[in-house]
């Protein structure tokens, strides 16, 4: 059997998790123009919250060497037999609370 999953997670120069990937991204089946960018809204029906399968080190895929959060959840796609995903989350840093940052992810 075949497993997908998106994990990732963002820290800063301490460390701390910044975002970690959970049920509070919006992942979408269907590509969009401009997903990517920070102006993009996901105000169309394509977009839904997140599906957390497993936590970082659980299930198929076990620990994922690298500088991935222990607290990231492997993510996907409410609809779960798609193949190509796109999910993505808005960050806002403490260094710059007034900037909005966006992590994009394809799979």
């Amino acid at each position: 059997r075949n497993y997908a999953g998106i994990l990732a997670s963002l820290s800063d120069a301490d460390g701390e998790d910044i975002a970690v990937t959970n049920a509070t991204w919006r992942c979408s089946t269907v590509l969009e123009n401009g997903w990517e960018t920070v102006g993009f809204r996901e105000h169309s029906d394509n977009w839904s919250y997140a599906m957390e399968i497993r936590r970082h080190g659980q299930g198929p895929w076990g620990w994922i060497a690298g500088h991935i959060s222990g607290q990231a959840m492997w993510i996907w796609s409410r609809e779960s037999n798609i193949e190509t995903v796109y999910c993505r989350a808005r960050v806002i840093t403490r260094e710059f609370s007034d900037q909005e940052n966006h992590l994009t992810i394809c799979r």
